[in-house]
């Protein structure tokens, strides 16, 4: 009897700790062991772009976690550069988003929201809801070139800087793209912006950036109004195609405009023939680029806070790493498709002009105020120039994925 009850009591011990084991064992899941889903949708131009870069992104993060870590993406309809000599990758892989379908500006709020865990969001734009030290970053002529820029992007300022994006607005900073990079302007033929004294007076179409618009009120330009523009141009085909319709009706007389992005528009433009390899076309004939490169666009890659403290401490590092590379990706892709635009437009007779170092340097120092004014409303900025500056001269270092 003794012997049954000893047993009886063993048994019901060794099931209690079964079970208890089995709990704790349950209860023992980690972030590691739970698959992570990761939705980006692409709403910034250069689609093209944006969609290989998270492709990049996607292989990256899938491949190294093992698929712990999933990331699916969303896009409009890609543009394709037909006219160019590499041809974009296929759309077929991804989908076009009709659930969420997010226009430019909403992706930020979107991504704080939780509808997305993955968007991108201007520099300038993160500086009015975020940190208004992204201001430095659009200064005009504070970098000199891509090399300058990319140099310091990856500088420790630069990082610190990336990190100050404040996760008490639910999203994170990874790394820096961009969204068209250094911008050109689009002007009339006969009134190139290559000289001080050619801004002044200049009728501007820009975006809705602080820094911009007090750059060109001080070079004693005018800012056009986008929307009583646009309702300007009634048919559908115009608008597709508002700057050069703009400019050559003389609603506006100079935008800013990303290269890769303007070849792509002219030459989805109906009245465009060549001959000899000449562009015809009583619109583009009038007019030009001048390659100001007096401004930078820039976007942040950012994820949902929330999302990112559901991953492990390795599979965020893994994401912050495959961020980084995917950004250096498309950055490196904008500066070839910067060059690769070019030389298809100059070889196809389109008229260009360069803006000379003393020029450039004449606009800087008209620009002064915008510098002063900005350490006045943000000190902390005059340190990050002072940084930037200092990327001038410091040889890079070489880095994967570059």
């Amino acid at each position: 009897m003794k012997n049954f009850f000893f047993r009886s009591i063993c048994l019901v011990t060794l099931f209690s700790v079964a079970a208890v084991a089995a709990e704790t064992n349950q209860k023992a899941v980690t972030k590691k062991d739970k698959v992570i889903k990761l939705r980006w949708e692409v709403v910034h131009s250069p689609y093209d772009y944006f969609v290989r870069m998270a492709k990049v992104f996607k292989e990256k993060v899938e491949k190294e976690t093992n698929k712990r870590v999933v990331v699916e993406i969303s896009a409009k309809k890609t543009h394709s550069f037909n006219k160019l000599k590499e041809q974009q990758t296929s759309n077929d892989a991804y989908t076009e988003n009709k659930a969420v379908a997010l226009q430019r500006a909403e992706g930020v709020k979107a991504l704080q929201e939780g509808k997305v865990d993955i968007a991108q969001g201007y520099s300038y734009y993160l500086a009015s809801v975020s940190n208004p030290e992204y201001h430095a970053l659009e200064l005009p002529y504070v970098f000199e070139n891509y090399d300058h820029v990319n140099r310091f992007l990856e500088s420790e300022t630069g990082e610190n800087l990336l990190a100050s994006t404040s996760s008490t607005h639910n999203m994170r900073g990874l790394a820096y793209s961009f969204s068209g990079g250094l911008l050109v302007a689009l002007t009339p033929k006969d009134k190139p912006l290559i000289t001080r004294e050619s801004w002044n007076g200049r009728h501007f179409r820009t975006i809705d950036s602080l820094i911009r618009l007090r750059a060109v009120k001080e070079l004693g330009g005018e800012i056009a109004d986008l929307e009583e523009q646009n309702d300007k141009i009634n048919d559908g085909e115009s608008k597709r195609h508002r700057a050069t319709v703009m400019i050559n009706s003389k609603i506006i007389d100079a935008e800013e405009i990303n290269l890769p992005d303007l070849e792509r528009k002219l030459f989805e433009r109906k009245d465009v023939v060549k001959f000899n390899g000449v562009i015809k076309s009583s619109v583009l004939n009038k007019i030009s680029v001048s390659e100001t490169q007096h401004t930078l666009l820039s976007t942040i890659f950012l994820i949902n806070e929330k999302k990112f403290q559901s991953m492990s401490a390795e599979d965020q590092k893994i994401v912050k790493d495959a961020a980084v590379f995917a950004a250096r990706f498309e950055r490196n892709l904008t500066v070839h498709r910067y060059e690769l635009a070019k030389k298809h437009l100059i070889k196809l007779g389109f008229a260009w002009n360069t803006v000379p170092t003393t020029e450039r340097n004449k606009i800087r120092s008209a620009t002064e105020a915008v510098y002063t004014q900005l350490y006045k409303d943000v000190p902390s900025t005059k340190m990050i120039v002072s940084k930037i500056n200092e990327m001038k001269t410091v040889t890079p270092k070489k880095i994967a994925g570059q």
